[in-house]
This record gives structure tokens, C-alpha cells and sequence, in this order.
């Protein structure tokens, strides 16, 4: 009878031995592993979004998937978008703000009004915002790239938009809105106090 406490013993450690031989064969494979992962590539999804209701509900997302604190990244052409949806900046900003969401906006316009609003101290609440003029930015559309996605919006002929979900494709972008921020910079007029 006490043999058997015994053999539980040897059993233990021999399924404890086990255990440390797949360990070690694990670390050894495990480089390999990590190749085949990066060599498979991300593959990154697109979803299209039609019309008025596509519009808000790319807007919408981009509240729900950004976190607190991150940055969300913003090429506004300001007219078309005041004239699509004259007061969705409003509403998003809003949402945005209470989120605790920041914003980094390059925009353009040919409206006074409209640049004074952007500018003003009203919107200024986790936010840094460029003017450039119209010339620099004439698409009647929006550009966000937010977490891991990229927002794209037209407000012309056919309106609505597609998200781009992809680390790759959005550090790509957040890369290309750091070379337009530093030049927009240089032809802009800023309100950076955010």
C-alpha cells in the first residue's frame, strides 16, 4: 500500500519531465514560428459604406473604436462637409470630446465662417487644427485614420466611403499625415493650444 503514493510520485515527475522536453522543443522551433507569422502578412479588410447613412455610421465608428486618449488623425475639406452635414462636426466633435479622444485636423475652405469655427477657441478642447487653403486640399471629402483604420469619405456624385482595417495600411497613413502635417505647417495658418 505505500508503494502507490510512490508511483503517483514517479508518475508527477515524469509527466513534469514531459512537460520540460516540449518546453525546450518549443523555444527551439519558436524563431521559425515567428517567421512563418510575419511572413504570412496581414490582410487587411475594406467594408464600403453608401450614402448619407454610410457617412454617419463611418463618423459613428470612428467615436466607438477610438480609445481614450489616443489621437485620431483628420484631412477635412471643411466646405464639403459643412454642406453635406451641416452639423455633424458638431456632433462628432462633441462625442469625441467626451471620449476624451484627441485630434490632430488638417482642413481646408474657402468660408470665413467656416474657418473662424474651426479655429475658434469653441473647438479647440482636445484638438490641433491646421487652415490650408483650398488649393492644397480641394476634395470634397474626409481622410481619418484612427487605431488600426483608415476612414476615407466622399461627399460628391456618389457619396459614402470605405473602412480600411489594417495595422500596416493605418501606420502607413498616420506616416503620410506626419509628412502633410509638417507641411502644412509651413503654408497654414494653426490652432495647436489642444
Amino acid at each position: 500500500a505505500a508503494e502507490a503514493p510512490r508511483q503517483l510520485s514517479r508518475v508527477l515527475e515524469k509527466q513534469e519531465e514531459e512537460v520540460r522536453n516540449k518546453e525546450r522543443a518549443l523555444e527551439v522551433i519558436m524563431p521559425q514560428l515567428q517567421v512563418l507569422v510575419k511572413s504570412s502578412g496581414e490582410k487587411p479588410s475594406v467594408r464600403y459604406f453608401d450614402g448619407e447613412e454610410g457617412i454617419r455610421a463611418i463618423r459613428q465608428e470612428i467615436v466607438m473604436h477610438s480609445k481614450p486618449g489616443s489621437t485620431v488623425l483628420n484631412i477635412i475639406n471643411a466646405d464639403s462637409m459643412d454642406a453635406y452635414f451641416p452639423k455633424i462636426f458638431d456632433s462628432y466633435y462633441r462625442q469625441r470630446v467626451a471620449k476624451h479622444v484627441h485630434a490632430k485636423t488638417i482642413f481646408s475652405t474657402v468660408s470665413g465662417e467656416s474657418k473662424k469655427r474651426f479655429l475658434s477657441e469653441e473647438f479647440s478642447k482636445f484638438s490641433e487644427r491646421i487652415f490650408i487653403p483650398p488649393e492644397h486640399f480641394p476634395n470634397a471629402g474626409v481622410i481619418t485614420v484612427f487605431e488600426d483604420r483608415v476612414a476615407m469619405s466622399s461627399f460628391e456624385g456618389q457619396s459614402g466611403g470605405v473602412i480600411v482595417e489594417g495595422q500596416t495600411i493605418a501606420s502607413m497613413m498616420r506616416d503620410v499625415f506626419t509628412l502633410a502635417w509638417e507641411r502644412a505647417k509651413q503654408i497654414g495658418e494653426a490652432n495647436t493650444k489642444g
